[in-house]
């Protein structure tokens, strides 16, 4: 049988220096899975009533619609809320992924949204009276995501400071996003570099066997691609290795 959770007295005047902490953490280099574990830890610390809290996050398929299984818990503190998660996961339906899908606020508990009696039965067979699942999904490049907390009834105050916590951990989300797009963008900007210099060097050897311009030479580079159904940079390389070679 599950342990009773022990409400504490909560001690509001340490949220100034977590979210301190946890803003230069967002907005530094840290990798996105350490920001999320420490969004989780603090707010399992500020929020008197929680027992466990995790962030989902939900893949998305090429039309931008969550595909069916393939939710996962990116950050979780315990046993507790992996497994909880992972029962919301299994049965393809819960507060944390609908959350996550909409970008809602879901209470699930007495007094609270009934949707989820079977996953509300779940949660108490555990000890826990209530979840809370926050979406994250501020922008619309982010995959959808959740923080999820659960524990004892939530007080409006604690509601209201674990926003707080799932608005650090929405922007950890999409500053990784932010990156992973430049890294992209990096990725290409090197691709088409390497490509014009390949290119020019094929120009440089059509110019001295055809002793024609450069304009000339591409222009038969281009028409030499066209007829044989390959890339311009494709048979620019191959121009360029056989020379080499």
């Amino acid at each position: 049988m599950p342990m009773p959770h022990q409400r504490s007295a909560w001690d509001p005047s340490g949220s100034q220096d977590v979210f301190g902490d946890l803003g230069r953490m967002v907005l530094g280099e840290a990798p996105l899975s350490q920001v999320l574990h420490q969004v989780a830890d603090q707010a399992a610390q500020a929020l008197p009533d929680a027992m466990d809290v995790s962030v989902t996050l939900l893949d998305e398929s090429p039309i931008g619609l969550p595909r069916p299984g393939t939710a996962r818990s990116v950050a979780f503190g315990g046993s507790l809320a992996a497994e909880l998660d992972e029962r919301q996961y299994a049965a393809g339906v819960g507060p944390c992924l609908d959350a996550a899908a909409s970008g809602d606020t879901i209470r699930v508990g007495e007094g609270h949204d009934e949707r989820y009696a079977e996953f509300a039965a779940a949660c108490r067979a555990l000890g826990v009276a209530e979840s809370l699942s926050i979406g994250l999904s501020s922008h619309q490049h982010t995959a959808p995501a959740s923080l999820n907390v659960y524990g004892l009834p939530f007080t409006e105050e604690e509601v209201e400071l674990a926003t707080a916590f799932a608005g650090h951990a929405a922007v950890a989300l999409a500053n990784a996003n932010l990156y992973h797009a430049m890294a992209e963008l990096e990725h290409t900007l090197r691709r088409a570099r390497q490509s014009e210099a390949v290119v020019d060097q094929a120009k440089g050897i059509i110019m001295a066997r055809r002793n024609c311009t450069a304009d000339q030479a591409f222009e038969w580079l281009r028409q030499e691609s066209r007829d044989r159904k390959v890339g311009v940079r494709d048979l620019a390389q191959r121009i360029v290795d056989t020379r080499a070679g």
